[in-house]
């Protein structure tokens, strides 16, 4: 996946885990500094050198022409970035939006993108970005200050449901900001925020295509997935060609994009790309395996036959390392989650049912079968990729059955009746329905695990798998579930899982936007939170991150499962791959071509 900037990844977004991607070159076709689209065909726009001085020279070289293929099994759920917040809408967006910086996921390090440049004030609260003269949005008109000012105005309004306002307010405060002229935007921090590179990365929206839906008060439900591909207008390397719901998303080369190669040639270099839709991972790697794709994250499972046919299936596989999200179980705790019982959430809610069921688990079967080895059993939020902030000394919970049942039964939950199933002190059957998302046979594997650990301490698991994009309606709209598997992309400052951990977090999936902390310890994560942002040195931000990691180890709120490794094919005939268990396979897909 994109690197964890709100512009990557859009404010944390849930991830498919693994998340995979595929694809395959089309035929070659010239490009020069004219604009072609994803047929191959040369545009009528034609770019004068005096359009492209302002456009950033790269060290890219490649060959221009042809497209790439990748595949995907999750549809977007819609294209206005703003509000979305799972990865299957992210991703493609990702290559139709720029912010004003990015990380570098290689590297690590905060670069320039619309911005070219940026200052702060000695206090470090007011900050000047110049933006980049003679960029234009992908349907000719100028980008400026006005749309800096205007994304800033939608996130920060409470009517839209914009995710990345959780990260973007410095205790409870917003920015303040206005344009110098129009290519200069300064900012105005309310107090002292350390992480305010960190979180400045959100995407840019064109402000004169959405002002008006905006000012109508119908930006929530502007840019769905039933738009007109054409309206979807960005600053990225590509826009949108076509999008067939169970077919395809087809993409073009933005005719007006503002990067250069080595040689001065407009960039992107293939003429354009697509991501086929497919039902499950199975296909994904069926498609790559016929050679109808250029690149495919893989499975653990697929690992071992990948490698052994890598010599005469002209590709090459990789393994980039330990991922960077994590895997949870989760419990529905939220009091307007109606069609969970009472006594459900009375279990729920309890420390020592979650740490039960947490000492109840098997990470190292799962490891061992779900991951087929490849993989570490997991106990915080932050990976051990993350050298920066991992606590390696956060409490953890081997499997131990005894342990479990010991909790559980100080909770008065026996086996009463000798069915192997406990009750609870009134009665109830001890048992809950599991959810996670169809066509992910590795989180399948986990619940499987997950319900056959929990059968052995008196504990009934059913497990139903739910299409991707309903099961996250039901976290953050209905709340229509009882327990759940799924996962959480991660990056290099846990500040910006804020909207996860804090208590108004709007995926703070055990009970969403808490109108005050419920728990005192969600009250001290609100703090911690709110003094890692205003924390500018890296080692004292580590102390802070421990206790968070220490707390969610003690609590249990989301109880953590495994980290796998990220595990990627690609064609020979692939160059400008930059691959990373951070970025994913095409965070730089403006430099990526075909031999």
């Amino acid at each position: 996946m994109s690197s964890l900037s709100i512009r990557r990844v859009a404010n944390f977004t849930l991830l498919l885990l693994p998340l995979l991607l595929v694809g395959c070159p089309g035929k070659d076709s010239g490009g020069n500094g004219s604009a072609s689209n994803g047929g191959g065909e040369i545009s009528s726009v034609k770019l004068t050198p005096a359009d492209m001085a302002g456009m950033d020279k790269t060290e890219a070289k490649g060959k221009f022409g042809g497209r790439f293929t990748d595949a995907a099994f999750a549809e977007p759920k819609t294209f206005n970035f703003i509000i979305a917040k799972e990865t299957s809408s992210t991703v493609p967006l990702n290559m139709i939006f720029d912010g004003l910086i990015t990380r570098n996921s290689q590297t690590l390090a905060i670069e320039s993108d619309l911005a070219e440049s940026w200052t702060s004030s000695p206090d470090a609260r007011t900050w000047t970005f110049k933006l980049r003269k003679g960029i234009k949005w992908s349907d000719g008109q100028p980008f400026t200050a006005d749309d800096v000012l205007f994304t800033l105005d939608v996130i920060y309004d409470k009517k839209v449901d914009a995710g990345a306002r959780d990260v973007m307010e410095v205790n409870g405060k917003p920015w303040a900001y206005k344009k110098l002229d129009d290519s200069t935007v300064q900012i105005d921090l309310p107090e002292v925020f350390g992480l305010f590179l960190e979180v400045a990365q959100f995407p840019i929206m064109p402000k004169h295509k959405l002002e008006a839906a905006w000012k109508a008060g119908k930006f929530n439900s502007t840019w769905g997935v039933d738009m007109a591909p054409a309206d979807l207008i960005g600053t990225g390397p590509y826009v949108l060609a076509s999008y067939k719901p169970g077919e395809s998303l087809v993409f073009k080369r933005n005719p007006y994009y503002w990067k250069l190669d080595a040689g001065g040639k407009q960039l992107p270099f293939f003429d354009g790309g697509v991501t086929q839709i497919v039902p499950d991972l199975n296909a994904i790697l069926l498609k790559f395996k016929a050679k109808e794709t250029d690149y495919a994250g893989l499975r653990a499972e697929d690992w071992n036959g990948i490698k052994k046919e890598e010599a005469g299936g002209d590709y090459k596989t990789m393994d980039l390392g330990p991922t960077w999200g994590f895997s949870y179980l989760g419990f529905n705790q939220n009091p307007k989650a109606t069609t969970v019982p009472d006594y459900k959430r009375a279990w729920f809610s309890k420390k020592e049912f979650r740490q039960a069921v947490s000492y109840a688990i098997d990470r190292d079967a799962m490891v061992q079968t779900a991951l087929r080895g490849l993989g570490v059993p997991l106990w915080s939020p932050v990976s051990t990729a993350n050298t920066t902030y991992y606590n390696s000394s956060v409490k953890q919970y081997p499997h131990d059955v005894a342990k479990a049942k010991q909790l559980l039964a100080s909770l008065g939950m026996v086996d009463k009746k000798g069915t192997g199933v406990l009750e609870d002190s009134s009665g109830h059957p001890v048992e809950f329905t599991l959810l996670t998302n169809t066509g992910n046979n590795v989180n399948i594997a986990i619940c499987t695990l997950i319900q056959d650990s929990l059968k052995q301490v008196g504990i009934k698991v059913d497990v139903t798998p739910v299409q991707f994009n309903s099961l996250t309606t039901k976290l953050g709209g209905s709340f229509d579930w009882e327990a759940v598997v799924l996962g959480f992309t991660g990056g290099v400052e846990p500040y910006t899982g804020r909207i996860i951990w804090a208590s108004t977090g709007r995926l703070h999936v055990w009970n969403p936007q808490e109108p005050k902390p419920a728990t005192p310890w969600e009250a001290d994560i609100d703090k911690i939170f709110v003094d890692a942002g205003r924390e500018p040195d890296a080692a004292k931000r580590k102390a802070l991150y421990n206790r968070f990691q220490e707390i969610l180890g003690e609590q249990q709120p989301l109880i953590f499962l495994v980290t796998g490794k990220s595990l990627a094919a690609a064609r020979n005939r692939m160059v400008g791959m930059k691959p990373t268990s951070l970025g994913g396979l095409r965070w730089n897909v403006y430099e990526m071509s075909a031999q």
